[in-house]
């Protein structure tokens, strides 16, 4: 095979990896997922946000991010990465297309919405005077394109939900049309074996084991590259498995940083073997894992030995889980949910209170 050809194999696996990755990412453009949508009481575009956001079901205005991008206008734009799945949108309802994808870097960690026209060219957007003051720019890390009312909105948002929602506009202009806070949590038990034990996990009781003791993580169970496995130091001794006899407990970090997505660590717990020189992948698997920045730590609560998972994402929200390891059964004992709330703030508020401080 000549250079030539393997070029064009190369090329042709690499839009064939794209085309998967269409599928994948467009179901990750929007916080949460899709749920029944809720009876909007308010018809404004601000209302229509607050009520889809805290009902979960934002992902029912997306835009898929379905679309490939023709090969040759990448020749207009050879510094941007064209394999990006993206939308295919008319933003001025001129009937002239634009391709909306996101463009990630490797030096920063917040993403750029790119529009390119047919032909290749890059579309400039500007922002209005008093946008960046408004908003956290720094703390994007996605967007995603919704409908409201037939009109089109960019949504920008994060890991912990929407930040902005934004208009633009037929000067490429981009407008702040709405601004999200998070107010308090919705917090409620709804899963309960032990009515005292989800009682002082709700309440932040809990009394957790000092790890301490040390121990080698030279064995190769200890490391990993998908996901990458990071030790923490310190282990602690208590009966993780409920059998009566004590056991080596350590923490370890564990970190995967998907191709043109966002990374996310977690927490879990290792069980060792009595010398602490190895894991004891058997009761290891038994312990709950998983989940973006959530956590698992041990407790003692009367004779018995529990694991609190906090901040478990699950859809919309995230939760607190208590499970028990017992004859090598694992068994959820509690489930606190911390529903998220939303606080939407209209563009208009916003430039009021501007106006009164000048």
């Amino acid at each position: 095979m000549n250079l030539y050809m393997r070029i064009q194999l190369m090329q042709v696996i690499a839009r064939a990896t794209t085309t998967m990755m269409v599928v994948l990412l467009s179901m990750n453009q929007v916080w949460a997922q899709p749920a029944t949508a809720p009876d909007v009481k308010d018809g404004t575009a601000c209302g229509v946000l607050a009520d889809h956001a805290n009902h979960g079901t934002l992902a029912a205005l997306a835009l898929p991010f379905d679309q490939i991008i023709p090969e040759e206008l990448g020749e207009k734009q050879p510094n941007l990465n064209l394999n990006a799945p993206a939308a295919k949108v008319d933003l001025n309802g001129d009937g002239h297309p634009f391709y909306a994808f996101i463009q990630r870097y490797s030096d920063k960690d917040q993403p750029d919405l790119i529009y390119l026209d047919t032909k290749g060219n890059r579309l400039d957007v500007l922002r209005a005077p008093g946008f960046g003051r408004n908003v956290k720019m720094d703390s994007v890390a996605d967007f995603s394109l919704i409908r409201i009312a037939g009109k089109l909105y960019t949504l920008a948002s994060n890991d912990d939900g929407p930040l902005y929602l934004s208009q633009l506009g037929k000067d490429h202009v981009e407008t702040l049309v709405c601004k999200v806070s998070r107010d308090q949590p919705k917090v409620s038990i709804v899963q309960s074996k032990d009515e005292h034990l989800c009682q002082a996990a709700l309440d932040g009781t809990l009394d957790y084991p000092k790890f301490e003791l040390p121990y080698s993580t030279t064995s190769r169970n200890f490391h990993g590259k998908l996901p990458e496995v990071f030790p923490e130091p310190g282990a602690a001794a208590i009966d993780i498995d409920n059998d009566g006899k004590s056991d080596f407990v350590a923490r370890i970090t564990k970190k995967v940083k998907p191709l043109l997505a966002q990374g996310c660590s977690w927490s879990e717990l290792a069980v060792l073997n009595n010398e602490r020189t190895d894991l004891d992948k058997h009761r290891t698997s038994l312990l709950p894992h998983g989940g973006c920045q959530s956590e698992r730590l041990p407790f003692r609560f009367g004779d018995q030995t529990y694991v609190q998972s906090k901040d478990v994402p699950d859809s919309n929200l995230k939760y607190d889980a208590i499970t028990r390891l017992k004859d090598g059964k694992s068994e959820t004992i509690c489930r606190i949910d911390y529903v998220p709330v939303f606080k939407v703030e209209a563009t208009s508020h916003l430039h009021s209170d501007e106006q009164a401080r000048q």
